[in-house]
C-alpha cells in the first residue's frame, strides 16, 4: 500500500492521516496551554487588585485623618507645597497642590472624609 491509496474504509490516505494526527497533537498542546495561561492572568490580576486595595487604604490613612467628632477633616500634604486650586465636585472636594518639585492632585470623599486618590503629577 502506497502513501497515495487510501486507507480501506476511509477516503484518507496514510500521510494525510498521520498530518491530522499532528495538527490534533498541536491544538491540543495551545489548547493546554492557553487555559493555562488564563488561569495564571486571572490568578495574578486578582493578587494585584489585593495589593492595589492596601495601598490604597494606607494613602487615605497617611493623607486624611479625622477628629474623633467627625467634623473636622485634616487632609496632609507634602512639606513646601500649597493648594493652588480647590474644586468640588459631586461630593468630593479635589485639590490641587504645587510645591518645590512636586505638583499633585488629591480627590477627598466629603462623605466619608477620606482620600479617594492622589494623583502625582511629573513632567515627561
Amino acid at each position: 500500500m502506497s502513501d497515495q491509496e487510501p486507507l480501506p474504509g476511509s477516503v484518507f490516505n496514510p500521510r494525510q492521516v498521520r498530518t491530522l494526527k499532528i495538527v490534533v497533537i498541536v491544538m491540543t498542546v495551545l489548547l493546554v496551554l492557553g487555559f493555562a495561561l488564563l488561569i495564571a492572568g486571572l490568578y495574578y490580576q486578582a493578587t494585584k487588585i489585593g495589593e492595589q486595595r492596601e495601598a490604597r487604604e494606607a494613602v487615605r490613612e497617611r493623607t486624611v485623618q479625622r477628629d474623633s467628632d467627625g467634623g473636622e477633616v485634616t487632609v496632609q500634604i507634602p512639606v513646601g507645597a500649597e493648594v493652588a486650586r480647590i474644586m468640588a465636585d459631586g461630593g468630593r472636594v479635589i485639590l490641587h497642590l504645587k510645591g518645590p518639585g512636586t505638583e499633585e492632585i488629591v480627590i477627598v470623599d466629603t462623605a466619608r472624609g477620606n482620600a479617594v486618590t492622589r494623583l502625582r503629577l511629573s513632567p515627561q
